[in-house]
């Protein structure tokens, strides 16, 4: 579903929208806090803050909701698991493809786990390309 600001209740959730930067080949994750749930971000009542890790520019808060898709609402949003982790991932802003990118990021932030499904997608199909070629050697 995509955001309308004004229909969203407090807490934090797991967003994405296609990477521009890769011809939307790719998807980009964020969080967004909406209510400063998380208490970091002072004096922005119910509007929305998207968090995001971004290649070459480290992690990003803005206003900027518009062309996200919610994934869904973190479960934990109201507790302090959730705003623990978002503050343990804004400690490490530096930027890595493979251990700790945008979808890295934001999963840690929403659901715990540092992991990249699209990261895990290519690396299965960059090695079933790779036996199919050694297979085809005979």
């Amino acid at each position: 579903m995509y955001i309308n600001e004004y229909e969203l209740t407090k807490g934090l959730y797991l967003l994405k929208r296609p990477a521009e930067k890769y011809w939307g080949l790719v998807d980009h994750y964020a969080v967004m806090d909406v209510g400063n749930t998380s208490s970091l971000f002072p004096n922005v009542g119910q509007r929305p803050i998207v968090i995001e890790k971004v290649e070459g520019k480290g992690i990003i808060a803005s206003y900027n909701s518009k062309n996200w898709t919610i994934l869904g609402k973190v479960k934990d949003h109201h507790i302090l698991s959730a705003t623990l982790r978002l503050i343990q991932a804004l400690e490490n802003p530096t930027y890595d493809l493979f251990g700790n990118n945008c979808e890295h990021f934001a999963r840690f932030i929403a659901e715990g786990k540092k992991e990249s499904e699209q990261v895990n997608s290519f690396g299965a199909l960059a090695l079933f390309f790779g036996v199919v070629m050694l297979l085809s050697q005979d």
